[in-house]
């Protein structure tokens, strides 16, 4: 997979030898990329170390990027270089256009090329000094390629530390780093964005870690090149004290200093720029169409983005910043009423952090974007054709729409988990294997953090077990994994319950990273560890990958994936169930609905043999059957008469 997505990026190369080159290949290409990089994030191979995890996840993304070197920059960096070059010699970039006779005697080939020169630049005067900088390595748009490639590496660098500090999967890491958003956006096209999202990574890694005039620091630096980066600061430096702002503002400031005589043409030249039309707004040309006039709509989503910023805020206060983050820069993007696609790396790394559907899905719609060429070479107009439009944003809106429809109820509650973080070992059994259960029970005894209870709800003869070193009880239960579950937490005595087949390996270190993960994260109320097989094959690693996807995504988990959760909120809210199947899945949404869920990606080893034993296709496409009936059931009678039915097929 590794190969093939450093292949396409060679053919995106070839095939884009010049920016406004018309064709389908690009869409074809970044369509087929966005594919592939999702795909590898969930069968990206997992290594003993941190340290090797991360070298091959960065050595990953600098191959597929320097794959990428030879493709046609936008025609954006002609006014990276041109306006650098005006800085280095001491002239003003804003105090004309740069058609004017003032600049006549500056002009050169790449001012030729320069796009939109009767509009004024809406880069700020910090912006204008890294033009400089670059400048200096090399008068070409190569020196910008190879600063912004480098850019971006250390974007995914940080994103790997701030993953770290919130015991989330490195590999989440490839959201970002193997998007073609990205890819594209800064390897092939050089835009200047990158800079800022460094920035805001930064800010977010120094955030997290609490070093917050690190983060005032990289916050001024953020609004300081780009300055919508600006709807995020309050948010960032809310917490940040007196010594954080005051960073912030000095960074952010400083830099004016230099060209204070010009900041009435900064301004204007800003204002003009976030004035210009509209293209491919997804609310902005609804809006537009209904109303009829873009003043109009201009005002109506600017007012919408009030709300949306007063509510990302009020997310703030009740100490949810990473959802406010996402919902004041994503509403922004939303809401804008131009969208180019690499203004979708802005969110990019929230959704490393916080996986969202929705988001992910846009690295493969937005490949419709390059169709503008293909319609303007037919039609002479640089538009998008109406299907593209409509596909390019319609599953973005469905699956947004799914998420905020599960995550509402979750802000309507105030739940907080004041305890201290216990373990109660929950395992179901029933005719158990005598030698796979010694196998579960010897991996918590060597757990480095000790569980305070085991329990082994049993349905069946009562198992033959030898384990002094673990507090062990057993519980006798009807039959039934949803029965035995609720037996199982009724017993419990701790604060967290995590629920272990007697198939599986825990890893050894499972419990004492989960306590770490549920420390960092006080909104978590449950979630899984994640499972692999103890045997390779093709077929398995498709199931494991889906599995992780549903869990990633959608925080949905099935029970061989270890999952835990608070023992007080699953009984409080009504989560446990009687079914004697799919009490997982449907504990799993239960939960999703009261709080956030959390995968670790810490995965045990599960037995292969159920799957070996009888026909792989007929046990997949069984349990995807299944799945899709027990969806589309939408009352509780309805699904307890299926679960019947499917457990006297799936058991015998």
């Amino acid at each position: 997979m590794a190969a093939a997505i450093v292949l396409l990026c060679a053919l995106y190369s070839y095939f884009t030898t010049d920016f406004n080159v018309a064709g389908i290949e690009r869409t074809v290409i970044a369509a087929t990329l966005g594919l592939l990089g999702i795909a590898a994030v969930f069968v990206f191979p997992h290594f003993h170390t941190p340290k090797a995890t991360a070298f091959w996840i960065l050595l990953l993304c600098l191959v597929a990027r320097l794959a990428l070197i030879p493709a046609a920059p936008s025609d954006d960096i002609n006014r990276y270089l041109w306006e650098g070059k005006l800085t280095a010699e001491g002239v003003s970039p804003y105090r004309g256009l740069a058609e004017d006779a003032m600049y006549e005697s500056h002009r050169d080939d790449y001012w030729v090329k320069m796009n939109h020169k009767d509009r004024p630049t809406a880069y700020p005067p910090l912006a204008m000094q890294i033009f400089r900088g670059i400048n200096s390595l090399g008068y070409s748009p190569l020196s910008y390629k190879w600063v912004f490639l480098a850019l971006d590496l250390l974007v995914i660098a940080l994103l790997l530390g701030v993953l770290a500090q919130l015991h989330r999967p490195p590999h989440w890491s490839l959201f970002y780093g193997l998007s073609p958003l990205t890819l594209l956006s800064f390897s092939a096209e050089a835009h200047f964005d990158v800079v800022m999202v460094a920035a805001l990574v930064a800010a977010l890694l120094a955030y997290s870690k609490r070093w917050f005039i690190a983060c005032g620091v990289a916050v001024g630096i953020a609004v300081g090149v780009k300055l919508m980066a600006a709807v995020v600061a309050p948010i960032l430096l809310w917490k940040a004290g007196r010594k954080g702002i005051l960073a912030g503002l000095l960074t952010l400031c400083i830099p004016l200093l230099f060209s204070w005589s010009d900041l009435p043409h900064v301004f204007n030249a800003l204002i003009v720029f976030g004035s210009g039309g509209g293209f491919n707004g997804p609310v902005y040309s609804i809006v537009e169409w209904l109303l009829e006039s873009s003043k109009l709509a201009t005002m109506v989503v600017a007012l919408l983005y009030v709300v949306c910023w007063l509510m990302a805020f009020w997310l703030t206060l009740k100490n949810r910043v990473w959802s406010a983050l996402l919902l004041a820069l994503g509403g922004l993007l939303i809401l804008s009423p131009i969208v180019h696609f690499w203004y979708l790396t802005w969110v990019l790394p929230l959704i490393v952090v916080r996986p969202r559907l929705s988001w992910i899905s846009l690295s493969i719609t937005f490949s419709l974007y390059f169709l503008v060429w293909h319609m303007q070479a037919g039609t002479g107009m640089w538009t998008l054709p109406l299907w593209a439009k409509w596909m390019f944003w319609l599953p973005f809106m469905i699956f947004l729409l799914a998420e905020a429809r599960r995550c509402v109820p979750r802000f309507m509650r105030k739940l907080e988990r004041k305890d201290r973080i216990a373990w109660s070992v929950v395992i179901p059994t029933y005719q158990v294997d005598p030698q796979q259960l010694d196998g579960v029970l010897t991996s918590i005894a060597e757990q480095t953090l000790q569980p305070r209870e085991v329990i082994i709800t049993n349905a069946g003869d009562p198992p033959q077990v030898n384990c002094p070193e673990l507090a062990l009880q057993i519980v006798q239960s009807d039959p039934g994994r949803g029965m035995q579950i609720k037996a199982g937490v009724d017993a419990a005595t701790a604060p967290w319950v995590i629920v272990l087949h007697s198939d599986l390996i825990l890893p050894a270190n499972a419990l004492e990273n989960l306590t770490h993960a549920l420390e960092a994260n006080q909104q978590v109320i449950a979630g899984s560890l994640g499972q692999r097989f103890d045997h390779a094959s093709a077929g398995l690693l498709l199931v494991e990958a889906m599995n992780e996807f549903r869990a990633t995504t959608m925080q949905t988990s099935f029970g061989d994936q270890c999952q835990f959760f608070h023992r007080a909120t699953a009984i409080d809210h009504g989560v446990l169930t009687e079914q004697k199947l799919m009490e997982d899945v449907e504990m799993s949404d239960r939960l999703n609905n009261i709080g956030e869920n959390l995968y670790l990606a810490n995965e045990g080893i599960v037995c292969a043999r159920k799957w070996r034993r009888h026909s792989f296709c007929k046990r997949f496409f069984t349990i995807i059957e299944f799945m899709l009936r027990y969806r589309f059931s939408f009352s509780g009678n309805a699904r307890l008469s299926l679960c019947e039915r499917f457990y006297q097929r799936y058991y015998g």
